[in-house]
């Protein structure tokens, strides 16, 4: 995982997280949960 995050970072990851409206965060989410979490915030971009 540190050397996925680093690789990320070095390409400038972080900036893009930064300036983001919204972020996910997939922590003690089922994945359905985390589909449902997604489409709800999707919905929100588009009412």
């Amino acid at each position: 995982f540190e050397e996925r995050d680093n690789r990320e970072i070095g390409v400038g990851i972080t900036n893009s997280i930064a300036l983001s409206d919204e972020t996910i965060s997939n922590n003690n989410l089922t994945k359905d949960e985390l589909i449902e979490y997604a489409f709800k915030i999707i919905e929100s971009w588009i009412e």
